[in-house]
């Protein structure tokens, strides 16, 4: 684990900071993000082997999966550094390697130098490189060359963002000032739909919500976009899935009372 975030990463919590490692400048083996998303046998052979692994012949659910699994592995220690050190790891595609396990699923980064200190810090500074420079392109790619909605994979992100946050806010306590810069980036990445210089922000959805009854006080949150699990083979809707038939169901109902009222 690199040495600045053993602090974060102890006990339970130590397998997420190890997701991301440095490794000597020496090193020879490891294939670099843009060495994987460069060479076009190098994917389709790991999309291939998390096909095999998921039972499904349909890229699309084994695409938005894949990603899922991606962001889960590279975001925990990304986020520790950025928004409690103020630390800004190296995130372009040839500085970062992406490791890979048997079935085709990403299991961890290794960058070759520390990064720095933000010289200003605030959540987009924070994050500029992360969206714009690392997911942005990995999602462009993937959507153009095997035709997966980009919103279904910036919903991916967008879940992955929240889930980081939200463990984190957990862990440290709500009145902490950990947790207050945690929830600040939060709020600016997630909830506002325009980025500081103006773009529109890829990682805003607006909230989904369904009734559970006739009482509109009482809601469940969904996630904001399906990650299509349910097209894999033996695989359902999730419980927060909005296309779950449940929640088409609640939709439709509530649109009706709202339409005789």
């Amino acid at each position: 684990m690199i040495e600045l975030l053993k602090p974060i990463f102890r006990n339970e919590l130590q397998p997420y900071g190890e997701a991301l490692t440095l490794v000597d400048r020496s090193r020879v083996g490891d294939r670099s993000v843009a060495q994987w998303f460069g060479e076009p046998a190098l994917l389709d052979d790991a999309l291939s082997r998390q096909s095999r692994h998921l039972r499904s012949d349909d890229i699309r659910p084994v695409v938005s999966l894949w990603t899922l699994s991606y962001f889960s592995v590279l975001l925990p220690p990304v986020i520790a550094a950025a928004s409690l050190l103020d630390h800004g790891f190296p995130l372009d595609w040839n500085e970062m390697s992406l490791r890979l396990d048997a079935t085709g699923a990403p299991v961890g980064f290794s960058i070759r130098r520390l990064g720095e200190r933000f010289a200003q810090s605030d959540s987009h500074r924070r994050y500029e490189r992360l969206v714009w420079d690392h997911l942005d392109p990995v999602i462009e790619h993937l959507s153009r060359h095997r035709r997966v909605s980009p919103r279904v994979l910036w919903g991916n992100a967008n879940r992955a963002f929240a889930g980081v946050f939200s463990q984190a806010v957990g862990l440290l306590g709500s009145d902490s000032h950990g947790a207050k810069t945690l929830m600040r980036d939060h709020d600016q990445l997630l909830s506002q739909p325009d980025w500081a210089d103006g773009r529109r922000n890829p990682l805003y959805f607006p909230e989904r919500r369904i009734s559970n009854s006739s009482d509109v006080a009482s809601t469940t949150p969904l996630h904001k976009r399906c990650c299509l699990l349910y097209l894999i083979p033996d695989k359902a809707y999730c419980q927060m899935c909005p296309l779950a038939p449940q929640y088409r169901a609640a939709r439709a109902t509530s649109k009706r009372t709202r339409d005789c009222s």
